[in-house]
């Protein structure tokens, strides 16, 4: 906040540094979760870049962050222009090939799952796959990201056999590293979305017993940090989707309210969210289906 206060009494208006600043403070505010900061900051830092006299379009990391915050908000039309802007940027700079185009691709085919484009993600998410598999060359963070999205892709098309071995993938990469980083809410969320896929696709094969393992799991792992968000008025949509979902799918209709009625209150309108939802008797006042699903 120092920082920008600096930059402000300096008085460059459309200064590189000031959009920078405003950027990276915006960052901040949405990994804690503070979007009510968050989104003025992000805003006024790409109204800044568009007033420039040499105005390019925004750079990868701006269109990326401003990008998750429309997608957040349910403005999914203006996510898909700032993620492929993203994506573009990207791609021009590095490469087509490049591990730096992987998180984009993943970021632009998790939005068209949740809108049901489900060609269009399998695609995008199975090309950022092979991206981090050849340039990583190990079980990392990113591919067992990137492998329970592509599970999720299969487990809505009834691959279920395919979906459920890349989420056991993925489970075997991530609880290694939950296990050495207990309070990374990143890691945690990661994983349990992982397992609420798992458990969806365990549910496709008449594994009813595994299914609800699987979804007990994540609520084990995303369930504390869930109820602090909660109690400190604080929000992420992951983190609170994955849990919402989990104790959905166990039938705990009254515990996920709250989380649910947060969720729409943000304007969150996941595709497979809200027809959850809708499939437990939660009657929801919200936009059409249009957000990042899984």
């Amino acid at each position: 906040m120092k920082a920008l206060e600096i930059e402000e009494n300096a008085g460059r208006p459309d200064d590189f540094v000031l959009t920078a600043t405003l950027f990276s403070l915006g960052g901040l505010y949405h990994e804690q979760g503070r979007h009510t900061k968050e989104e003025p900051l992000m805003q006024r830092a790409l109204d800044l870049h568009q007033s420039r006299s040499d105005y390019q379009p925004p750079d990868n990391l701006l269109a990326a962050g401003l990008g998750e915050i429309s997608r957040d908000h349910g403005r999914t039309a203006e996510a898909e222009r700032l993620f492929q802007t993203a994506l573009e940027v990207t791609e021009e700079a590095a490469g087509t090939d490049h591990e730096t185009v992987a998180p984009y691709l993943s970021q632009l085919g998790a939005l068209y799952a949740g809108e049901g484009k489900l060609d269009e993600a399998e695609s995008l998410i199975g090309r950022a796959l092979r991206i981090y598999e050849e340039a990583e060359g190990v079980e990392s963070r990113h591919i067992a990201s990137v492998l329970s999205q592509l599970g999720s892709v299969y487990g809505r098309r009834g691959r279920y056999d395919e979906a459920g071995k890349l989420c056991e993938r993925g489970v075997g990469i991530l609880e290694p590293l939950v296990a050495q980083q207990p309070s990374d809410a990143g890691l945690a969320t990661s994983l349990g979305w992982t397992y609420v896929q798992l458990g969806k696709a365990n549910q496709g094969l008449d594994q009813a017993t595994e299914a609800d393992a699987a979804w007990v799991r994540s609520i084990e792992l995303v369930g504390p940090f869930a109820r602090d968000l909660i109690a400190n008025d604080s929000f992420d949509t992951g983190l609170l989707d994955t849990y919402a979902q989990a104790l959905l799918l166990l039938d705990r209709v009254e515990d996920a309210r709250p989380v649910v009625e947060m969720l729409v209150r943000h304007g969150w309108n996941d595709e497979v969210f809200l027809d959850l939802c809708r499939e437990h008797g939660l009657v929801l006042d919200s936009p059409a289906p249009n957000g990042p699903g899984g």
